[in-house]
């Protein structure tokens, strides 16, 4: 029995001497104007742009020449997850991705032309709360946007090693007091 305790006192000395996983510092946002063209309804971490022409595509060279700009945002940002092509029967000022989003972010977004002359792609690192898939824009470059791009997006958080060890700790500790409340009650001998 006094083994089973100074075991679980080690256990439990040991979960509370974990660390907890910090996240990485995130980047300085760019003093450029052209990344202040357009903000978000969710922090923005970085900018990259604007670039000529549409980035936004789905192989070849600009596609190589997006994911080469990404990387310098985030370097996990390594492929196109997925690829809107906007109309101007949708909400122009937001972009509703399939994929569900969370933590760091990066998407691209090209400003067509459209007759304005305008014709450039910018690309943000975005902090997005967990289960997002819509991001509301503001901009001042021009009315609408053509396509937009998701390059990277995190699963959602999941809760640290040592809570869930504290947590199974709880049960075995509520489980074994259980246990010894009913020996206790079944070796009395009551007499009516």
């Amino acid at each position: 029995m006094r083994a089973k305790i100074f075991g679980l006192i080690a256990l439990m000395a040991g979960f509370l001497n974990s660390t907890p996983a910090f996240a990485a510092e995130p980047l300085k946002s760019s003093s450029s104007a052209s990344c202040a063209a357009v903000t978000f309804n969710v922090t923005t971490l970085g900018c990259l742009g604007f670039f000529g022409g549409n980035l936004v595509s789905g192989g070849g060279p600009k596609l190589t020449e997006a994911l080469a700009v990404t990387g310098s945002l985030d370097p996990s940002a390594n492929s196109l997850l997925e690829r809107l092509d906007l109309h101007s029967w949708q909400d122009l000022h937001v972009i509703d991705f399939d994929k569900v989003l969370s933590g760091r972010t990066v998407i691209g977004i090209h400003f067509g032309g459209g007759g304005t002359g305008y014709n450039g792609t910018g690309f943000w690192l975005l902090d997005v709360p967990d289960y997002t898939d819509k991001i509301t824009y503001t901009s001042n470059v021009q009315k609408g946007i053509s396509n937009a791009g998701l390059y990277l997006t995190q699963i959602p958080a999941v809760p640290e090693p040592s809570a869930w060890a504290l947590m199974l700790l709880g049960f075995f500790a509520l489980g074994g007091r259980m246990r010894s409340r009913h020996a206790e009650l079944s070796n009395t001998v009551c007499y009516a």
